[in-house]
């Protein structure tokens, strides 16, 4: 297998070093995203000549390698056979289409990915070039832009591509039409799976994200990072799903998730926050205005609305009233709470952790809970009501 390395130029005006780094394209930035594209035609390792290296290095993106001129350009290339030369600008470029161009690439030949416009045209700019490493040497030690040098060469292939993939970032609008094009091919590639979409309002999916057949996106949906949609699960509308398993058949109604993986047959939202390290098991409910966080959910167990659940450990078959909490900060350190299986929890419960509520209790509405509560038990911690007959008129406005 050859050892290839790409060489990626950096001279658009309107993409200056920020942009090329910070702009995104479906989540990623441009030059992420088109290193990662690279990657997958089997190009691990990258070269980026620009004076700002200080700039760069404070990016820190793996296998980049930043260098000020070509002289140093030359020694990087070292130990490699091919060079790919690409745009930081084109973001669209596909890796089966270089994979199939590098496979053709003939030795001293330069293999010229390019659209058919510009090959009725004779020109090369905006192309991908492939060149054994040898002849990359030249082109360094050359006065000629990369162009020149290949319109000069005797042996040259040419590969016909798409006008999407040679497409370029020059303005704002370009960008903004990239940016639709990336997002309207993801869309169609999980239409073609058989992922069921009512409408493309809105719905914006990372091309790293999983969704099997028969899973259903609603407008108003982004699913972000490596996130995985089983088949029968209904996402959104306006959902945030961010690196999170969503089991079969569960339905995520208007809510964030992140970093957290969802079971089977779960009803979540609408208006709800599963916040980071969060495990929900099968067939759990979650009603409006509910936060969950760092924290297990067991087996039909229904959190209904209103309710703060923070690192947390609740069992199977466990009741939250409206209004509960869990009060797992006490100003300096965070506290578990722990809650066993079928438990009763009324309405506007507080739970002060540490604490541990045993398998089969009953938590009386109202109850602010700062001890263990043994399993079997019924515990009501409240102040007994008093009534002042006649005295509410100190009080209310005449």
């Amino acid at each position: 297998m050859k050892n290839i390395c790409s060489f990626i130029l950096n001279e658009n005006k309107f993409l200056n070093l920020e942009k090329l780094f910070e702009s995104t394209i479906l989540f990623k930035s441009i030059i992420s995203r088109q290193l990662s594209i690279l990657e997958k035609a089997g190009c691990f390792s990258h070269l980026i000549i620009h004076d700002d290296i200080e700039t760069i290095a404070k990016y820190d993106i793996d296998n980049l390698t930043c260098l000020c001129d070509n002289d140093f350009a030359a020694d990087f290339i070292k130990g490699f056979d091919l060079v790919i030369i690409s745009h930081g600008d084109m973001p669209l470029i596909e890796s089966e289409i270089i994979k199939d161009a590098i496979n053709c690439h003939k030795d001293g030949s330069i293999t010229v990915l390019t659209n058919y416009d510009r090959i009725i045209k004779s020109d090369c700019e905006g192309s991908i070039f492939i060149l054994d490493s040898k002849l990359f040497n030249k082109f360094l030690l050359s006065s000629s832009d990369i162009y020149d040098f290949a319109k000069e060469h005797k042996k040259l292939t040419i590969i016909e591509a798409d006008t999407s993939f040679c497409a370029r970032i020059f303005d704002n609008l370009s960008l903004m039409e990239i940016k639709e094009a990336a997002r309207q091919k993801t869309l169609y590639s999980h239409c073609e799976n058989g992922v069921i979409f009512e409408a493309f309002d809105g719905v914006i999916i990372d091309d790293d994200s999983i969704i099997e057949e028969g899973a259903t996106i609603l407008p108003g949906t982004i699913i972000k990072g490596n996130s995985y949609i089983k088949s029968g699960a209904v996402i959104g509308p306006n959902s945030n799903i961010t690196d999170t398993i969503i089991g079969n058949f569960s339905e995520i109604k208007a809510t964030y998730c992140e970093k957290s993986s969802i079971g089977d047959n779960v009803k979540i939202g609408p208006f709800c926050n599963i916040r980071p390290d969060c495990k929900i098991s099968d067939n759990v409910k979650m009603g409006d205005f509910v936060e969950i966080k760092n924290s297990q959910i067991g087996e039909n167990t229904a959190v209904a609305h209103l309710t703060y659940v923070g690192d947390s450990d609740v069992g199977s078959g466990v009741n939250f009233g409206c209004g509960t909490v869990t009060v797992n900060y006490d100003g300096i350190n965070k506290h578990r709470t722990k809650i066993g299986n079928n438990v009763f929890i009324g309405c506007n419960t507080n739970f002060i952790a540490p604490v541990e509520i045993e398998d089969n209790t009953f938590i009386a509405a109202g109850s602010t809970i700062t001890k263990d509560v043994p399993e079997g038990a019924f515990a009501i911690a409240r102040a007994r009501q008093e009534n002042k007959p006649d005295y509410a008129k100190k009080f209310l406005k005449k």
